[in-house]
């Protein structure tokens, strides 16, 4: 089965959206219609209005065989496609747990690059790997935490606008992360 996921704001859904969807259900099986939730803009429709509306206009509109869907999802449009793809391919997950997967995937993927690209470190025996590999992620989710503890402490104390706490928090957290694990999980020096 061939899909695709079409993410948007649909804030209103346009001649051109609807163009574009139907050109789709001739190439993919499923087109599944992300809207995306921006807690950062002013929306014009609530995300219940335009999901309301995609899916009036899109019993008019020609789609062949093809089934489409209209989903909401926040974040990344990386993380809501793992997200996706893991629900789909083992049965009854529930998306927590998918997302916990794509978010697993990333710290891997993360720790791969860091290791082999940012720090060359070229040891790999698997004693080596798979201690390196969990102080990685308990390093990553101590930086998770004071991530989200920055964002409601900047958020919801010192009432400053939520970009500019993620980016804050984001900085602090990715500072703090490269830092202990340059020193502890892979072995240098923090200042060369």
């Amino acid at each position: 089965m061939r899909r695709a996921i079409y993410p948007g704001s649909f804030d209103p859904i346009t001649n051109g959206h609807l163009d574009i969807i139907e050109r789709g259900c001739k190439l993919f099986d499923e087109i599944i219609i992300g809207i995306l939730v921006n807690p950062e803009k002013q929306p014009f429709f609530t995300i219940e209005e335009r999901h309301e509306m995609l899916n009036e206009v899109l019993k008019e509109i020609s789609r062949g065989g093809c089934n489409v869907r209209v989903d909401s999802f926040r974040g990344l449009l990386v993380n809501y496609a793992v997200s996706l793809l893991m629900t789909n391919l083992i049965p009854n997950m529930w998306y927590i747990h998918a997302t916990l997967i794509g978010i697993l995937s990333s710290i891997s993927t993360n720790f791969l690059l860091n290791k082999i690209w940012t720090f060359e470190d070229r040891d790999f025996s698997t004693r080596h790997i798979i201690k390196q590999y969990f102080l990685f992620l308990a390093f990553c989710s101590f930086g998770a935490v004071i991530q989200l503890t920055l964002i409601s402490i900047f958020v919801d104390y010192y009432h400053i606008q939520y970009a500019v706490s993620l980016i804050m928090a984001v900085a602090v957290a990715s500072i703090g992360n490269f830092l202990l694990n340059k020193k502890i999980t892979f072995g240098e020096r923090i200042w060369e």
